[in-house]
């Protein structure tokens, strides 16, 4: 091929599609309006979805209620591979770092190593669990969401509850601060 010159930023062309086909109609409705998405997603997948559940919990009780809502989607029918646990914090900060299992399964989390060939090492485990920094571009049938704390609707907590909505493919649960629970509730206003 012959040698081309670099494009220009200004000379890039950006495609942006809103037809959102990977998440359940149900998901991008909810973060059509928790968002406030402009322009909004169309919810374009076959599947309805279960309704997302947003639910404020305090610190002490975070792990009770993941360990709670893994446990539902057991009873659901998913199969522990099918459900991911995802924090809205960097991996150093995640409260998830230190578990080593819920409700009974091992989990497969990051080990913070990399082997020869720079890819990430996880630990042995049923459960998989990360944060959505590490998980951006892959998806789950459940996502449970954890580690949102928030006083104010950012940017940046905008974006990273888009890109952690949208990992589930059926099943979406947020466990929020008190708080953040404010925040999202009040975007329904």
């Amino acid at each position: 091929f012959p040698a081309r010159e670099a494009a220009q930023p200004g000379e890039t062309v950006r495609f942006q599609l809103h037809a959102n086909y990977r998440s359940p109609r149900m998901v991008v409705k909810y973060a059509n309006i928790l968002l406030k998405l402009a322009p909004p997603d169309y919810p374009a997948s076959p599947l309805e979805g279960d309704e997302p559940v947003i639910e404020a919990v305090c610190n002490e009780q975070l792990h009770e209620r993941i360990t709670y809502h893994v446990t539902e989607c057991l009873h659901q029918g998913f199969k522990p591979d099918d459900i991911v646990i995802l924090s809205l914090r960097g991996w150093g900060s995640s409260s998830l770092r230190e578990l080593e299992t819920i409700a009974g399964l091992a989990v497969r989390k990051f080990s913070g190593e990399y082997n020869d060939e720079g890819e990430q090492i996880y630990t042995a485990g049923e459960l998989q669990v990360d944060s959505i920094f590490r998980y951006k571009g892959l998806q789950a049938q459940a996502v449970i969401l954890c580690d949102i704390d928030a006083d104010t609707m950012s940017d940046s907590l905008r974006h990273r509850l888009y890109v952690g909505m949208t990992r589930g493919r059926y099943k979406l649960v947020m466990l929020v601060s008190p708080e953040a629970e404010r925040v999202l509730m009040g975007q329904f206003a």
